[in-house]
């Protein structure tokens, strides 16, 4: 937010909102949890979202992909963004802000398919917080599909014309029965 970035995208959604309103999808977690305490996480996140409410834009806050690090007792993912993810929903109901839960979907699948299955999507061996190109396709696809068919304030209807997930990645996430 205080990198000048987020200008760049106030400003090229301002640019842009003369024939349609621009959406921003908001979404933090991983590196603020290090760095913010959970009040400046949500005063941040009201702040950018009234942001982009005055640049004419629709902010959506979506929750973050959850972290692939395992219980080894229970064989699941452990919920560690929760506190996170509860400040973003705190904030997109206060705020009536659109949001997409993203953490909960990505936690659902990576569940879903196991913890060696779930190692396929990381950058590194050691990495279970980024994502390699395959891990990217995948949630990027899940991204989609959720904004196409949410329906938080109606976000699903004014976006899903815009919106082409892969058919055959979703279609492998439903087999998970996700959808």
């Amino acid at each position: 937010m205080h990198t000048g970035h987020w200008d760049d995208v106030l400003e090229a959604a301002a640019a842009n909102n003369e024939t349609h309103r621009p959406y921003i999808t908001i979404q933090f977690g991983h590196n603020d949890q290090k760095a913010l305490t959970i009040e400046d996480f949500k005063t941040n996140l009201a702040q950018m979202a009234a942001d982009a409410n005055a640049a004419n834009a629709v902010p959506i806050l979506v929750t973050s992909l959850t972290r692939r690090d395992w219980n080894k007792t229970t064989d699941s993912v452990v919920e560690n963004l929760k506190d996170w993810v509860a400040a973003t929903r705190e904030v997109a109901e206060a705020n009536k802000v659109r949001l997409v839960d993203f953490n909960a979907m990505s936690m659902k699948y990576i569940n879903a398919i196991g913890h060696e299955n779930a190692d396929e999507y990381n950058l590194s061996a050691s990495d279970e917080t980024h994502l390699n190109l395959h891990g990217e396709t995948l949630f990027g696809n899940m991204m989609a599909n959720l904004i196409a068919t949410s329906t938080s304030y109606d976000l699903g209807k004014g976006t899903s014309d815009y919106l082409d997930p892969d058919s055959r990645l979703l279609l492998r996430l439903r087999m998970e029965l996700l959808f």
